[in-house]
């Protein structure tokens, strides 16, 4: 967190930290970065994947719908 903090230019920390929470099963929290990754980075493909990958997994299928139209 604190090295999110200084490198808060970097989508691809914001990212690998959302990939992180999701292998932990934490999808909300891999949502908040991947989210932020894309603020970033509005063109950050793998995180729109990564974002409709966790929507999907809590049933929020219409968000996951537009990541994934998103990330296509």
């Amino acid at each position: 967190t604190q090295t999110l903090e200084i490198a808060n230019a970097y989508p691809e920390a914001y990212y690998a930290r959302g990939n992180a929470n999701y292998l932990m099963k934490l999808y909300e929290k891999a949502i908040l970065d991947y989210n932020k990754a894309l603020e970033l980075q509005p063109k950050f493909g793998l995180a729109y994947y990564g974002r409709a990958v966790c929507h999907k997994l809590l049933n929020n299928n219409k968000p996951s719908e537009i990541s994934t139209n998103s990330f296509f």
